[in-house]
């Protein structure tokens, strides 16, 4: 710009001096060819300064962009970033049931072992009792309950045992493999829980005398493919120990529930 003003200020004031000079031909001449050199370089710096000022604009406009792109792919970070702490919470989370999961399935198994123990020392430690009747019933799915003609069955058991001496009950439930092996273990406790219930509040068998335990879906007697197997599969065993002088009997026998 400095470039421009000088050329201008060389311009003006050669015209001036050529009013000055008058019409004097030699000196027109000599300003003439003075001054025209003078303002070819100014019309050669105005369009220099031109083309710079359009390259000053087109760089500007291209920083301009730069600047949006750079605000975009700040944004897509920050989400990116967001994704990525939700997927990792979800994770966390999911790990954690999974522990839980863990921790409850090994609870389970030693509860179950831990019984299973007690429950095989104190028959062996009993003398001179042998096995005297097996009898098993049946479940519809996920159901505990008893119909009639469980009760029914249990009835006659029940009067076995209690006209002998000395007796122990096994009461051992069970379920198919549909399911969680947590779940089963509790559905099988509460169907061997409610064979112990209605011989001790019906039939006042002492408590003392009967031993239970949920086996879950441990211990199959039919195939776990077929409905039948399945069928069969969700039961309670009760199994009656009595002394071996006593007369015996082997009754199994099967009802569904």
């Amino acid at each position: 710009m400095r470039s421009v003003q000088y050329a201008v200020a060389i311009a003006i004031s050669s015209a001036s001096l050529l009013s000055i000079l008058g019409t004097g031909c030699a000196t027109k001449k000599f300003v003439t060819n003075r001054i025209n050199p003078v303002e070819q370089r100014v019309i050669v710096v105005e369009r220099k300064s031109n083309e710079q000022a359009k390259t000053i604009d087109t760089l500007e406009g291209d920083l301009n962009k730069t600047r949006e792109r750079v605000l975009d792919l700040d944004s897509s970070l920050s989400k990116t970033s967001q994704r990525l702490d939700q997927v990792s919470s979800q994770t966390q989370q999911a790990g954690e049931e999974a522990r839980k999961a863990q921790q409850q399935a090994a609870e389970n198994r030693a509860l179950t072992e831990t019984r299973a123990t007690q429950l095989k020392q104190y028959v062996d430690a009993i003398d001179n009792l042998k096995l005297a009747k097996t009898s098993s019933v049946l479940f519809h799915t996920g159901k505990s309950d008893l119909d009639d003609d469980a009760k029914s069955l249990l009835d006659e058991i029940a009067q076995d045992a209690l006209s002998r001496k000395k007796f122990v009950f096994e009461i051992e439930g069970f379920t198919d493999n549909k399911g969680s092996r947590g779940a089963n273990l509790l559905l099988s406790q509460r169907r061997a829980e409610s064979v112990v219930r209605y011989l001790t509040a019906e039939q006042k068998v002492p408590l003392r005398t009967i031993h239970l335990i949920g086996a879950g879906s441990s211990a199959p007697v039919g195939s776990n493919r077929t409905a039948e197997g399945r069928r069969q599969n969700r039961r309670v065993e009760i199994r009656l120990f009595a002394p071996e002088v006593e007369p015996s009997s082997a009754l199994t026998s099967a009802h569904l529930r």
